[in-house]
C-alpha cells in the first residue's frame, strides 16, 4: 500500500472526523499518518485546503457552503440542477402524476406532509418522489444537507487527486441515491453506511475501509505515473 501523504478530510460532523483521526492514528504508518490529515468542515475551508496543496482526499457528500457566514445555497441548487439534467431517470419522474403530486405537496407543505400523503396512499415515498425536489426541501431545513461533495469531487478529479466519497447515509436512500448514481456515471467510489445506521461512520472499521481503499487508489496512480 502507498502511504497517504497530505490528506484532506471534508467532514462537518465532528464525531465522524474525530473517529477518522483516531482510526488513522492506530493504523500502520505505511498506509496513513494521522499527522498529515487536514480537516475541513465546509466547502469554503475545503477549497482553501485544495488551494494550498493536498495529495489525496476523503469527501463527505453533504455539508454547508460555509460555517457562520449566513445562508448560501446557490451553488447547492446549481449542483442539484446539474445532477437532475444528467439523470436518465428524470424524464420518467416528470411524466409520473403521483411524483408530480408529491412534488407539489413538498412545495406547499413540506417533506413530512408528502411522506404522510404517500403513506396514506400506500405509495412508497422513496421510490416515487423526485429526489431532487426532496433534496432542495431538506436543504431549506438544514444547510448541512447541501450536496457539495459532488462539487469538491469534480475539482479533485480535474486536478488528478485521488479521492473517495464517504457518507453516513445509505446509498439507496432518497438523498443519496442521486449522488450514488451520479458518482457511478463518473466512476467515482462512494463508501456508505448500512440502511438506518449512520452511526457506523463513527466506527474504526468504516474508516479503515476508507483509508485502505484510498491508499490502493493512490498506489495505482503512482504506479501509472512511474510507467509513463
Amino acid at each position: 500500500m502507498s502511504s497517504l501523504k497530505k490528506l484532506l478530510l471534508v467532514e462537518d460532523n465532528h464525531e465522524f472526523s474525530d473517529a477518522a483521526l483516531s482510526t488513522a492514528k492506530d493504523m500502520k504508518s505505511d498506509i496513513i499518518d494521522y499527522r498529515n490529515i487536514v480537516v475541513a468542515d465546509c466547502y469554503n475551508s475545503a477549497q482553501n485546503a485544495i488551494f494550498h496543496g493536498i495529495d489525496t482526499a476523503v469527501v463527505d457528500c453533504f455539508f454547508p457552503r460555509a460555517i457562520d457566514l449566513g445562508i448560501e445555497r446557490c451553488l447547492a441548487y446549481h449542483t442539484i440542477a446539474e445532477m437532475m439534467q444528467q439523470d436518465p431517470k428524470q424524464p420518467a419522474r416528470n411524466r409520473n402524476p403521483i411524483t408530480q403530486s408529491l412534488n407539489r405537496i413538498i412545495e406547499l407543505m413540506g417533506v413530512e406532509a408528502a411522506q404522510n400523503f404517500a403513506k396514506n396512499s400506500r405509495v412508497d415515498y422513496g421510490s416515487t418522489v423526485d429526489p431532487y425536489k426532496h433534496m432542495e426541501a431538506m436543504i431549506k431545513q438544514d444547510d448541512a444537507n447541501q450536496p457539495l461533495g459532488i462539487v469538491i469531487a469534480g475539482e479533485l478529479e480535474q486536478k488528478n487527486i485521488p479521492f473517495v466519497l464517504a457518507t453516513s447515509t445509505y446509498h439507496h436512500d432518497v438523498m443519496t441515491q442521486p449522488i450514488y448514481d451520479y458518482a457511478g456515471r463518473r466512476n467515482w467510489i462512494l463508501i456508505d453506511c448500512p440502511k438506518d445506521m449512520p452511526g457506523q461512520k463513527a466506527n474504526p472499521e468504516y474508516w479503515q475501509r476508507v483509508f485502505t481503499t484510498l491508499s490502493a487508489m493512490n498506489e495505482m496512480k503512482n504506479n501509472k505515473e512511474i510507467t509513463l
